[in-house]
């Protein structure tokens, strides 16, 4: 059935909006990215009349004058007396690239969303417009993406840019700080766990300073990043104690991580930093187990005779009372006897 609409009165006022909105229909209605079927529905839910086309066909012939002495653009068209503002926008999403004849920030957006919905992957020529913004732009296309992105679409998005090998170190920082990590804390994946590692295979540093500081912030750490981290080889394990060691104080919530990141085997020389900065808040944690049980596998992973022991540990032993006190000082006394002065025993 042909439905007829009536045909509407635009009020000056707004007119001028109308009018750009049409030149901008016509301009994109030929391009790839456009739904005709969607573009001809609304053409018939908008009946343009003779007056608004001859008007529509004026102001896309007309030519602007720019004012150097001012801030408002003059339309100089024998057939209207429109004065019109510059362009601009205060939606960060909106901003267009310089060249004019590519699609906006906004529109190749929305396009890489819809591709990773719809296909689960994104054109390498549409990837290659987004590697080509700018800064300012690439970051507020990630903020966009975390809001918009699902975690299945955040990993097809790294899918669709493996085979890319041009991706500068800013793009992979923002893929890691403002997509990968806020969306992988929020389930666990082995898909995730998968691109994690590739990560850190081929982006070590940015992956590790983003991890370090993740797990610093004990408020964002939580039990999901903990499995990711429990993954990670010993090699990688070792290469985020070091970092993490730097911490300024240790807090109950880096009890958990430092567990996760100690495994068999470990440097001495970070370990015994660590037994310093536990040393320094001692009277903090005098009746926590998981202090206790974190100080027990640090002595079980040390070397007897390696030295610079005696005063963290006669600083912790001396205020702990939890149930590991008496195991670690079994350990300590028997390894340490004859090396350890008087006064400690």
């Amino acid at each position: 059935m042909k439905m007829n609409f009536s045909r509407q009165e635009w009020n000056e006022n707004i007119k001028i909006d109308v009018l750009e909105f049409l030149k901008t229909s016509k301009k994109y209605k030929t391009d790839k990215y456009c739904n005709k079927e969607e573009h001809n529905r609304l053409m018939g839910f908008f009946p343009l009349s003779e007056e608004l086309k001859k008007d529509l066909e004026n102001y896309i012939e007309q030519k602007v004058c720019i004012d150097i002495t001012g801030d408002v653009e003059v339309v100089l068209n024998p057939n209207s007396t429109y004065e019109t503002p510059s362009l601009k926008t205060e939606n960060p999403f909106l901003t267009s690239f310089s060249d004019s004849n590519k699609t906006s920030l906004n529109e190749l957006l929305e396009t890489i969303k819809m591709s990773l919905k719809v296909n689960q992957t994104v054109p390498e020529t549409v990837l290659d417009e987004l590697l080509n913004v700018n800064d300012v732009d690439l970051e507020r296309s990630f903020n966009y993406f975390v809001k918009e992105f699902s975690l299945e679409d955040t990993q097809n998005f790294w899918n669709s840019l493996k085979d890319i090998h041009i991706c500068s170190d800013l793009f992979v920082k923002y893929y890691i700080n403002i997509l990968f990590l806020p969306k992988a804390k929020q389930e666990f994946s082995y898909h995730s766990q998968e691109i994690l590692s590739k990560l850190f295979q081929k982006y070590c540093d940015i992956l590790k300073t983003a991890l370090v500081k993740e797990l610093a912030q004990a408020n964002n750490c939580n039990e999901i990043l903990l499995q990711y981290v429990s993954t990670l080889s010993n090699d990688e394990k070792r290469l985020i104690l070091r970092d993490f060691t730097n911490m300024d104080k240790l807090q109950s919530q880096h009890i958990p991580i430092l567990e996760s990141l100690l495994k068999y085997e470990a440097d001495p020389v970070f370990l015994i930093k660590l037994l310093e900065s536990m040393a320094s808040v001692a009277t903090e944690f005098t009746m926590d187990n998981s202090y206790g049980k974190l100080l027990f596998k640090i002595i079980n992973l040390l070397d007897r005779n390696v030295s610079g022991l005696e005063q963290p540990l006669r600083r912790i032993l001396g205020c702990h009372r939890s149930i590991w006190r008496i195991k670690v000082e079994k350990v300590t006394l028997s390894w340490f006897n004859d090396t350890l002065t008087q006064s400690f025993i």
